[in-house]
């Protein structure tokens, strides 16, 4: 059990990273998400 929730865990990171990066971007653009059409 504990590793099924381990492998779920490590597989949701990286779209945390890539989120959270392109909002970042974004931001030092001056746009916001749902300037480009996500929420």
């Amino acid at each position: 059990m504990v590793r099924i929730l381990l492998l779920g865990a490590i597989s949701g990171f990286p779209w945390v990273l890539i989120g959270s990066s392109l909002s970042l971007w974004l931001k030092e653009e001056g746009l916001s998400r749902s300037t480009i059409g996500w929420a």
